[in-house]
């Protein structure tokens, strides 16, 4: 049986980057980060889209080795 672990670990960090701008885009942080409310909402929504990125990247397997090369 194949090894899952990777997919888990990358399904994971997808999961971290949108929770993390979700946080960012609904409380104060992104502001506190970036000294400016509008570039923590730019930031927050970077954050969704990336992990959205990743997630997709994952499911369609596109991070194997055959396809990194």
């Amino acid at each position: 049986m194949k090894n899952q672990l990777p997919f888990y670990f990358r399904m994971f960090l997808a999961l971290a980057y949108i929770v993390m701008g979700l946080i960012i885009l609904t409380t104060p942080a992104g502001e506190y980060m970036t000294g400016r409310k509008s570039f923590g909402m730019v930031f927050g929504a970077l954050c969704i889209i990336y992990g959205v990125f990743r997630g997709y990247r994952n499911i369609k397997k596109w991070d194997t080795l055959n396809h990194e090369k």
